[in-house]
């Protein structure tokens, strides 16, 4: 009957990799969410906040998706970036009693997912600050600039 040995160096090999097999992975997705679309170069954010969400088929915990509200955009971040206007925004609501909780967008760009959650920390305060966003951006006595 064969053995197999292990010696301390394998053992001293194997509690190396399997912590940086889930540590890398977890920055890769972290360094994907800071990643900033053209839109936001020179910008500051009026709010950002990092949380989890749902677009179409795809689903991220927190901390791998970045949400940035700027003055008359949002922009989502985190495989990839979607960017809203606010006009294009049709609704936004909350969903859910006990968590996940999420703030539901329902949008006009056919090319994106119909449906976007965001399952923040505070949906309430991420709501209402998209909600007040989306008012100023569609009043129609807005000067134009």
């Amino acid at each position: 009957m064969d053995t197999m040995d292990v010696t301390v160096t394998d053992v001293a090999i194997a509690l190396m990799i399997v912590p940086l097999a889930v540590f890398l992975p977890f920055v890769y997705r972290v360094r994907q969410r800071e990643v900033r679309d053209a839109l936001e170069e020179g910008r500051e954010p009026l709010y950002q906040e990092v949380c989890g969400g749902a677009f179409g088929e795809v689903r991220r915990r927190a901390p791998f998706v970045r949400v940035s509200l700027y003055e008359d955009f949002l922009v989502i971040g985190f495989s990839r970036r979607i960017v809203l206007r606010y006009e294009e925004i049709a609704h936004v609501h909350l969903d859910g009693t006990r968590c996940p909780r999420a703030v539901r967008l329902h949008h006009h760009r056919h090319e994106l997912p119909p449906e976007i959650a965001l399952w923040s920390t505070d949906c309430r305060l991420l709501e209402e600050k998209i909600v007040a966003r989306r008012a100023i951006a569609t009043n129609p006595l807005r000067s134009s600039r």
